[in-house]
């Protein structure tokens, strides 16, 4: 399993910028700013499967693997915004949502540091 994280990794990130890009539906009766729980959840799993990547897969110490993990989400994040305002008519550049990233990438290392923990004390 550990020498598929790499290709997880890039393959989620590379959907992840895809999915941010095109064109969707938008679907009549969703809530103003609904869209932030999936940028929410999105990158705290960005976050996620780049930590156990750096980690497990290219043996970086735990803080350094976290930091880089939340840096990469963090940036991803701000370029896509950008690129939403700049290269499409169809998607607009939104602050909430580079909040929302990193949000989401904080709760990663929330459970990242919950894990870690409890697997020590076990």
């Amino acid at each position: 399993m550990l020498k598929f994280l790499p290709f997880l990794s890039v393959t989620y990130s590379l959907v992840l910028a895809v999915l941010s890009l095109v064109k969707s539906p938008t679907p009549n009766g969703i809530p103003t700013n609904s869209d932030k729980l999936f940028h929410l959840l999105a990158y705290c799993l960005f976050t996620l499967v780049w930590f156990l990547t750096l980690h497990n897969s290219f043996k970086k110490e735990r803080k350094k693997s976290i930091t880089i993990a939340v840096i990469a989400a963090i940036v991803l994040g701000i370029i896509i915004e950008i690129l939403q305002h700049t290269v499409t008519t169809y998607r607009e550049a939104d602050l909430l949502d580079i909040l929302a990233n990193t949000v989401g990438a904080c709760l990663a290392v929330l459970i990242i540091n919950f894990v870690t923990k409890r697997k020590v004390k076990n």
